[in-house]
């Protein structure tokens, strides 16, 4: 599910579920609801003997420290250790984890950037990745803005279940218009590029675009949304229409 617990989503359509000898991996499918970066739940049983003992040792640790030039050099580690009492015929493997990211962003007045290194060690999928992130306001004046963004990591992948090198490049802009007092209009765009050593190259665009009326506490949205996506010999376009119609209520339980 998603992190609320509301939305399910579906095997085979959001998600490609794959046994691996005794594991199992989930892979999201670019194409389904689940976006990227996105935190997902995941409820599973296993079975363990009744006297079984599985512990687990977690310890997340982090360091910053901003400068007044707009530097934030920082470094973040979670470490965590997995213990199987093996007597009691419990059928679990041990796992361990440890993740450092160490980085250094900037932070002006209309940009943004940062520089990160990190370092995932897992008994399934390590990797080593590099991250770059920009940001920039094009345009910030009351009722028009517009924002850019760039993102570009690098994976190195080695030890886990086939070694492959990974490069994600993604763009986006958003752009909101003031028309009038109860009329905006807005429009955002992303763009991602894939490139596996192994799959092969994947990209998509999504591009958003409607206008918003506001009449007294109900607020109407019409937009219009338009999906491609590009896998090796593949081609997958989607459009759609929303029609969203909101109503605010104030707090209903306050005192009067």
């Amino acid at each position: 599910t998603d992190i609320t617990g509301t939305t399910i989503y579906s095997a085979g359509l959001d998600y490609f579920p794959s046994k691996l000898g005794d594991r199992l991996l989930l892979a999201r499918n670019p194409s389904g609801r689940i976006a990227d970066d996105e935190t997902v739940l995941i409820d599973y049983t296993y079975r363990t003997p009744t006297d079984g003992q599985l512990d687990n040792h977690r310890i997340d640790f982090g360091l910053a420290q901003d400068f007044s030039n707009g530097l934030t050099p920082y470094y973040n580690l979670q470490y965590r250790i997995q213990e199987v009492d093996r007597s009691t015929g419990i059928p679990l493997e041990e796992d361990r984890l440890e993740r450092h990211r160490i980085g250094l962003k900037v932070r002006r007045d209309r940009w943004g950037a940062s520089a990160e290194y990190e370092i995932f060690d897992d008994s399934i999928e390590p990797f080593i990745a590099f991250h770059l992130h920009g940001d920039l306001d094009v345009l910030r004046k009351p009722g028009n803005t517009l924002g850019m963004t760039a993102a570009f990591s690098r994976f190195f992948f080695e030890g886990g279940f086939d070694d492959r090198d990974v490069s994600l490049l993604d763009l986006g802009m958003h752009h909101r218009y003031t028309l009038s007092r109860d009329l905006t209009w807005w429009m955002s765009t992303a763009y991602r590029f894939e490139s596996d050593s192994v799959d092969g190259h994947t990209s998509g665009v999504d591009v958003e675009a409607g206008v918003e009326y506001q009449i007294g506490d109900l607020t109407v949205d019409l937009s219009a949304e338009y999906d491609l996506l590009n896998i090796e010999e593949d081609r997958q376009d989607g459009f759609g229409i929303w029609l969203r119609v909101r109503r605010e209520f104030g707090n209903l339980l306050a005192r009067r």
